[in-house]
């Protein structure tokens, strides 16, 4: 796999995405719950959990960005065409 910018970003929006999950924010709870950060986080988990919530749509919608810019410079380099979604509209 080449590394470019787009390929990147498909990397890092994933991966934050993987870590800002909702139904993983319980196991960040059980795993920090012996310190001081676990304790801040149980006593807050309806905020951390929404947080959680707003933040995941975010980086979901940065993935799919990235993967259609990705999938597009790849097409490009085959041939010279171009996705209908990026041509703007006259």
């Amino acid at each position: 796999m080449e590394l470019n910018q787009h390929s990147v970003k498909l990397f890092l929006s994933g991966l934050f995405a993987a870590i800002t999950c909702p139904c993983h924010g319980i196991f960040y709870v059980y795993l920090l719950s012996g310190s001081t950060i676990g304790i801040f986080l149980s006593e807050n988990e309806i905020w951390f959990m929404s947080a959680l919530g707003i933040i995941f749509p975010l980086f979901i919608f940065m993935a799919f960005r990235s993967y259609h810019q990705y999938k597009n410079k790849k097409n490009a380099e085959k041939n010279d065409s171009e996705c209908k979604a990026c041509i703007p509209r006259k």
